[in-house]
């Protein structure tokens, strides 16, 4: 069973993944399009800071054993109420440094193949869920015509960035995969690190 959910869950990633590079992708981040919701899931894939907190999220994700699906939708569901929030003028304080702690934290999770259990992670993954929606949003509110429909999209992409590639490592069709997972996830954490250092002292 277990093994049938994590093939639906990558096929539907892989899905939601190629049908977000349309033609509309020049137009995200320009206020240009009448599609706030497509604009909102192409946002998290047109930034860095944005792109890879999802990755890693995923791949943290991948190598826990229990609570799999609920684990992905806590992630989820938060981006969505943390840009939901931010909407409607609760902002979060730092909220760029909070995903890049984020980042590096879960990356380390990662790297170490950490089965976290679900007491610990959930709360964790609302947080950083919770940081993301917020800094997705912190550059776009003014610019749409609709701010909860882009909040929508963020939680979509953050979310299918994450499920595809949980997906991609939990199917473990090479018996590689789960080393470059945790490879993938050291060039991330590294790359975060880097950026947030670059970031504090500019």
């Amino acid at each position: 069973v277990d093994g049938a959910m994590t093939k639906r869950l990558l096929r539907a990633g892989t899905l939601g993944l190629l049908c977000s590079f349309t033609p509309v992708a020049a137009q995200a981040h320009m206020g240009f399009s009448r599609f706030d919701v497509v604009e909102g899931v192409l946002n998290p894939l047109l930034s860095m800071s944005t792109l890879l907190l999802p990755v890693v999220t995923g791949l943290w994700v991948a190598f826990c054993r229990r609570c799999f699906g609920a684990r992905l939708a806590i992630f989820a569901l938060a981006v969505l109420v943390g840009a939901g929030a931010q909407t409607q003028g609760v902002v979060m304080p730092y909220a760029d440094s909070m995903v890049f702690v984020a980042l590096i934290a879960t990356g380390l999770a990662t790297i170490f193949a950490w089965q976290a259990p679900f007491r610990l992670a959930a709360p964790w993954l609302a947080l950083s869920g919770w940081s993301l929606g917020q800094l997705n949003m912190i550059k776009e509110t003014g610019t749409l015509k609709d701010p909860l429909l882009f909040a929508f999209g963020i939680a979509v992409g953050s979310g299918l960035l994450a499920v595809y590639f949980a997906g991609v490592i939990r199917a473990r069709r090479f018996s590689w995969l789960p080393i470059a997972g945790r490879v993938l996830a050291s060039w991330i954490t590294a790359a975060g690190l880097m950026v947030w250092v670059l970031q504090v002292y500019q």
